[in-house]
């Protein structure tokens, strides 16, 4: 039965691959030639941009000339000077022109400077003229054989004349972009009228007409029609592909608007130079046609005959995977690891095994994530961690790792665990399944804490360090505070602590140190906040008092608990505190503002004979 099968996949392998080459016969040669066509003309339209930029190029470069030289004729009286004159000799040498010069506001030529033959009359001075205010700017136009720029020239304010300047356009324009294409392509800008204003170098060897229209009706049977055509793309101002036969060549033509007046880009290229290379590229396609047909049906038939041999391959590796996850098994039911399966579609975990997860989750849990905190399985506060991290699982990651808390219901002691979960993917990247593995991190989830809360403690006293503390605190200031409570600090220095260690030693003051600390831990509520600022300075920050004058009881009990004596050797000295106190918010609103103000009132205490408190005041 399974060898018919295969037969019957080889029929329909073979059928596919016939057809795949009777297609490939029929349309390739239809789609190199589309595609060439297409190339060719997205070649015509980039020559066209290309040349349409250069164009611009030019145009704006000779607007900037024009602007620069009429700021420099500032009034009437230099408009005819020779210093002017000199300017536009020098100039219109530089750039190519035919002339340039200057008329007044009534179009007569005050000043002129010819470089080749032109055709300016009178009446082109005229036409020179601004018709109104609003037309005072940089225009561009033709009169006769003339292609002109003009702009107007202000004294100040006041319009005192114009200065206009006639191309040389052949000359400025000579490197037009024929792609140099085997001369095959030739490039015009033509007016609406046919007349040829620009043409590339190669041009003239199709036609030497000065008129595009011309040439045309010449090479034509429906040159008027043609013509007719042109002029209404000109009049909506259209872009076309079209083409003619010139000469018994046929020719792909490519018009585009300038937008200045009414001048078109032209351009043209040969179809028949385009079939020679066509059809010499099909022969090369074809040819490697017909390797690629050969390589598919050589390369399937390997395929088929390892698609066989694999199959026998794939049976003993699954026994081979079987016998692994056994072992894995074993191997897991000896540590730490609890390996679980979640569907994703029916929000279900299934541990395989763990003995000790047993006594903490049932070995089916359903509606997860939702269920594992309902029925306190998991500490709330690994809620949106848990269940952000279900959330990306579901919506396809490959991995997450988490780390969750719960409390052991038979010890009642928090324990941590470190959850991955992975998606397994088919071939068309759908979730097969997902699997899950954990390890109880505990032990060393207890460290880090014990290292961290180290980290913001003091080492002799075990009160908070100033870092920690200030932190803290600041903290506290930016919360919302109900008005019925205020919050004092309290910094508390000790009298005459370097006589302790001058008289006693360092080590009975950190014992005076420490036993402070034990003192203000009993006597203070736990809230309280307790830090060493450093040497034998102490924070105290009482939080939620109702009223200054439990502020001062409090004061008052830390004086009195502190006060006693130490004795070594024989020698004794007495222990007392001064205690300087602000209020929050009364005092001050930051940690800095209250530690400063606290710490004057307790400077105070010390000149007024130390072994007290006060409370600081701005009097």
């Amino acid at each position: 039965m399974k060898i018919k099968n295969i037969k019957v996949e080889l029929w329909i392998i073979s059928i596919c691959i016939f057809i795949l080459m009777l297609n490939s016969i029929i349309l390739f040669p239809k789609k190199v030639n589309s595609f060439f066509l297409n190339m060719i003309e997205s070649e015509l339209d980039s020559s066209t941009e290309r040349n349409t930029e250069l164009i611009y190029g030019k145009i704006n470069e000779t607007n900037t000339l024009l602007y620069g030289i009429s700021t420099d004729i500032i009034d009437e009286s230099n408009i005819k000077s020779e210093e002017v004159k000199k300017l536009l000799k020098t100039v219109g040498a530089n750039f190519n022109f035919r002339a340039i010069g200057i008329v007044d506001t009534e179009g007569k030529l005050v000043s002129k400077i010819e470089f080749s033959q032109n055709n300016s009359d009178d009446e082109f001075y005229r036409i020179l003229r601004f018709e109104n205010e609003k037309d005072k700017n940089v225009s561009w136009s033709v009169y006769k054989d003339n292609v002109y720029s003009k702009i107007p020239i202000f004294d100040r304010e006041k319009y005192i004349g114009i200065l206009f300047c006639i191309f040389n356009f052949k000359e400025m324009f000579k490197n037009l972009d024929s792609i140099e294409r085997e001369d095959t392509i030739y490039v015009y800008v033509i007016n609406s009228e046919g007349k040829i204003l620009i043409r590339s170098d190669n041009s003239e060897i199709l036609f030497n007409d000065d008129n595009y229209y011309d040439w045309v009706k010449r090479t034509q049977n429906n040159g008027e029609k043609a013509i007719e055509n042109f002029k209404k793309y000109f009049k909506n101002n259209d872009s076309k592909n079209m083409g003619y036969s010139i000469n018994l060549l046929d020719r792909v033509i490519y018009f585009a608007p300038l937008n200045i007046n009414d001048w078109y880009i032209v351009s043209m290229i040969s179809k028949k130079e385009l079939s020679q290379n066509i059809n010499q590229m099909k022969k090369i396609a074809n040819i490697y046609l017909g390797v690629i047909i050969a390589s598919i049906v050589y390369f399937l038939s390997i395929i088929i005959y390892y698609m066989r041999k694999n199959h026998q391959y794939i049976k003993k590796q699954n026994k081979k995977l079987q016998i692994s996850e056994e072992t894995l098994m074993a191997a897991a039911e000896e540590t730490s690891l609890i390996i679980y399966d979640y569907n994703i579609k029916k929000k279900k975990i299934t541990f395989r095994n763990g003995r000790k997860i047993k006594s903490i989750f049932p070995e089916v849990i359903e509606d997860v994530p939702k269920s594992l905190f309902e029925k306190g399985i998991l500490l709330e506060e690994c809620r949106k961690e848990t269940e952000d991290k279900f959330e990306n699982i579901t919506k396809g990651a490959r991995a997450i790792t988490s780390i969750f808390c719960l409390r052991n219901k038979n010890t009642n002691e928090k324990e941590w665990f470190r959850s991955t979960l992975s998606n397994i993917f088919n071939d068309k990247g759908e979730i097969e399944y997902t699997i899950g593995m954990m390890v109880d991190i505990t032990k060393e989830r207890k460290k880090e804490l014990m290292f961290k809360n180290k980290s913001k403690r003091d080492s002799l006293t075990n009160l908070y360090n100033r870092e920690s503390a200030v932190k803290i605190i600041e903290d506290i200031l930016k919360k919302p505070r109900s008005k019925e409570y205020i919050h004092a600090l309290m910094i508390m220095d000790f009298d005459n602590f370097k006589n302790i260690n001058d008289t006693l030693g360092h080590i009975m003051g950190d014992k005076v140190l420490i036993d402070a600390a034990d003192k203000l831990r009993k006597n203070l509520r736990k809230n309280d906040i307790i830090a060493r600022l450093g040497g034998d300075e102490i924070l105290i920050f009482l939080l939620n008092i109702e009223n200054e004058n439990n502020v001062m009881k409090v004061a008052s009990q830390i004086v009195d608990k502190m006060r006693d004596f130490y004795e070594k050797d024989g020698k004794r000295l007495e222990i007392s505190v001064s205690l300087g106190i602000a209020m929050f918010p009364t005092d001050g609103k930051r940690f800095i503002e209250l530690y400063e103000k606290a710490d004057k009132a307790m400077y105070k205490v010390k000149k007024s004979g130390r072994n007290g408190y006060y409370i600081y005041s701005s009097r």
